[in-house]
């Protein structure tokens, strides 16, 4: 099978873009590459900055004067997280309101028809993201570079350094790049925060248990945030990945069939788009995991649930 996307959505990508989509070592070459930017030891340079962002959040919602829209106050945190962690762009908040508007007209942009006349959403989305590439542009040239160089961005603009013949990137192959995890990180991100967010509330007695958790680990370690106060959270651990599987952020994996195939005694002849649902395979095909487990999962059953997680590549 190969790589296969929508006609719109792979209208918003370069030609590079798309060449390393559909190459397999490409794709891995550039996971390897990204994969400091996601290790412990990065964890541990942002994890004030991830205190801070978490801190401004919760502060807001507990100070509301009505409910919050958890929809979109998921993907307003991972916006933040998507800003200040994997791209590093710390502007100020007009400039990322303005990023953020143009990443919102874009992505609505890739779920439409592919119709590109004015006034259609996939002409808008086009025309945002052409704004949003000078955007980036405009950012990069007046940044401070403050950064030692491991921020999920910064990696990947290594990678595609190093798979080019002289070593060179252009600014609009880099901007390119930074929309890809911003895109990456508030959107698909965005909707494993809202479903973790969305389940806890609707499961008091998780969330009770998270708070019982919560008032352990303050007792043991106190207030500050660090990785050893992130590795006794086992029970909020074993939550978000429960809700990762009941509800994947990323749905499905399209690909197009090369040879004939015969599965489960459906022919299935070459040339066939396929679409590979998360959703059914990590709910529906194992006896032993059920749409319930929310509710019933216990921190000694992680280690058993963590193996059926391990084959969902959540980037």
């Amino acid at each position: 099978m190969s790589f296969w996307s929508p006609p719109a959505i792979a209208a918003f990508n370069s030609s590079e873009q798309t060449a390393n989509l559909e190459n397999p070592a490409a794709r891995m070459a550039q996971r390897k590459t990204l994969a400091p930017g996601f290790s412990r030891q990065a964890l541990r340079k942002v994890i004030g900055k991830i205190e801070r962002i978490c801190g401004a959040h919760l502060e807001a919602w507990a100070s509301a004067d009505r409910a919050i829209d958890l929809a979109t106050e998921g993907r307003e945190l991972s916006f933040d997280f998507s800003t200040h962690l994997l791209v590093n762009f710390d502007v100020p908040d007009e400039q990322r309101a303005a990023v953020k508007s143009k990443l919102d007209t874009m992505f609505k942009g890739m779920s439409a028809p592919p119709i590109n006349l004015p006034g259609t959403r996939f002409y808008s989305g086009v025309k945002a993201k052409q704004s949003l590439v000078e955007e980036i542009k405009s950012i990069m040239a007046n940044k401070t570079n403050s950064s030692d160089g491991s921020s999920a961005f910064e990696l990947m603009a290594q990678a595609l350094r190093e798979s080019t013949q002289d070593g060179q990137l252009s600014d609009d192959a880099l901007a390119e790049s930074g929309i890809s995890l911003l895109l990456a990180g508030t959107d698909t991100s965005g909707q494993g925060s809202t479903a973790a967010l969305v389940m806890v509330a609707l499961f008091p007695e998780v969330m009770e248990k998270l708070r019982l958790e919560q008032e352990k680990i303050i007792a043991q370690h106190g207030t500050s945030f660090t990785l050893a106060v992130l590795d006794d959270m086992v029970y909020a651990d074993a939550v978000i990945k429960e809700a990762l599987r009941l509800a994947p952020p990323a749905a499905a994996a399209m690909r197009q069939t090369l040879v004939d195939m015969q599965i489960c005694d459906k022919f299935i002849p070459a040339g066939t788009l396929l679409w590979l649902s998360t959703l059914t395979s990590q709910n529906f095909t194992d006896p032993s995991l059920k749409p319930s487990g929310l509710k019933t999962l216990t921190p000694q059953t992680l280690n058993t649930l963590s193996e059926s997680w391990r084959h969902i590549d959540l980037n």
